[in-house]
């Protein structure tokens, strides 16, 4: 009697642990995989249960509440997706580490609208990824197969009125203020690939658009290869750059309008563009109606490394009164010239400096268009110095002792970057 107690307690037992299993194998409720595989955060919505091995969950329109994008899914933008509303609804878009986030067409980007913040801290070892869809699947991919990110900030701009709206947007999207202090968040290990538009002519999406962006935000580590347009453009602004790599970028790598006046340093550009003319390493304008408006462009750019190629025939061209200090750095390869200006509101302005820069293979060192040469190569003079310090520039850069943007047998690209 006692044995077939024992069988059946035993029995019992081994049916509850059974039905126990099967209770937290189904439950939506304690299903990981369903949980967070099988689900999108409102207001997005579930769009694919497998793309490439993960849930795919599209954002649309206007963000009006905070929004997480995980790691554990694919994230697609779909149109012109703004994060908050302008000086109205402040938002933050927080992106975890390793995640990547996609368009489909040349119309969809992303917007962080003045007021809000967008959260994009990644690692070394998991980048956070801005895409198409056609490299988000493991295809072949091309410039301009989606729009890029944009930020609107409150900081200083020399536009009239203290304010302005990019040019790319049938939607007013302004940007500029009086706070030079203004963070619009951080971006930290983050790649974008594959971006750019041409809206109109002379009227373009770019890997990434800083419009009036604030020194309190933080870039650090962050990449933009093979754009439609411009890698990266600063629409004024006080925003310091650090770790920022551009590769072959259809218009310019780096351009600066509307009186940026940030500090960049360690800035590696490569241009070998064969499809666009005059893609520069870094054009410079003050202001394109008011060359001599205020607060003048003069940003502060210490070890920096330009290499040109195909058509990119043009290493530094500085116009329409646009300066810049330029230190510590390599420029070479380029077949027309290495430094240039052009019109003589930028031959006056004083906010022009070269020291220990290395000019190198090309065609002329020093291009004055329409101006006056000698004027062009004094200003151009460079010092005989192999490095200066970049700290009696300021506290944000960090004291080298070499030209260049990286050291030989330290380079903080590698393990990241698309050149590794």
């Amino acid at each position: 009697m006692r044995f077939f107690t024992k069988i059946n307690f035993i029995f019992t037992l081994l049916l509850l642990l059974l039905m126990g299993s099967l209770l937290i194998a189904f439950s939506p409720e304690l299903s990981t995989h369903q949980k967070h595989s099988h689900s999108c955060p409102a207001p997005t919505k579930l769009i694919s249960e497998d793309f490439e091995g993960k849930a795919v969950c599209q954002i649309l329109g206007v963000m009006s509440q905070d929004l997480i994008l995980t790691n554990d899914k694919f994230w697609t933008l779909s149109g012109e997706v703004h994060i908050g509303v302008d000086r109205v609804k402040k938002v933050f878009l927080e992106i975890q580490e390793g995640t990547t986030i996609f368009g489909k067409t040349e119309k969809d980007f992303l917007v962080v609208n003045r007021g809000s913040k967008i959260i994009a801290e990644g690692t070394k070892e998991q980048p956070i990824i801005f895409t198409s869809r056609n490299d988000a699947a493991g295809l072949v991919a091309k410039a301009g197969e989606w729009g890029g990110i944009v930020i609107a900030g409150e900081a200083g701009i020399n536009a009239s009125g203290g304010e302005n709206s990019f040019e790319f947007s049938t939607t007013p999207i302004y940007y500029g203020g009086n706070d030079d202090e203004d963070s619009s968040g951080v971006l930290r290990y983050v790649l974008v690939k594959y971006a750019g538009h041409i809206v109109y002519t002379a009227k373009e999406l770019n890997g990434i658009s800083f419009g009036g962006v604030g020194r309190g935000t933080e870039v650090d580590y962050v990449e933009v290869y093979k754009g439609k347009d411009d890698g990266i453009e600063l629409w004024g602004g006080t925003v310091n750059l650090k770790h920022i790599v551009l590769i072959d970028n259809g218009d310019d790598n780096l351009d600066i309008d509307e009186g940026y006046r940030g500090n960049i340093q360690y800035l590696y550009s490569s241009q070998n563009v064969e499809d666009a003319f005059y893609a520069r390493a870094l054009e410079g304008d003050n202001n394109a109606d008011s060359p001599f408006a205020f607060p003048r462009s003069a940003p502060i750019i210490s070890n920096f490394t330009f290499i040109g190629g195909g058509y990119a025939s043009e290493g530094v061209v500085l116009k329409k009164g646009g300066g810049a200090t330029l230190l510590n750095g390599i420029i070479k390869g380029f077949e027309q010239t290495c430094l240039g200006l052009e019109d003589e509101s930028t031959l006056v302005n004083k906010a022009i400096k070269i020291d220990a820069v290395t000019l190198l293979g090309c065609e002329k060192k020093h291009f004055g268009k329409r101006l006056d040469q000698e004027k062009v190569d004094a200003i151009f003079a460079q010092s005989s110095a192999s490095y200066v310090s970049p700290k009696s520039y300021g506290s944000f850069f960090e004291e080298t002792n070499y030209q260049g943007a990286y050291e030989e047998g330290n380079d903080w690209r590698a393990g990241w970057s698309k050149l590794y």
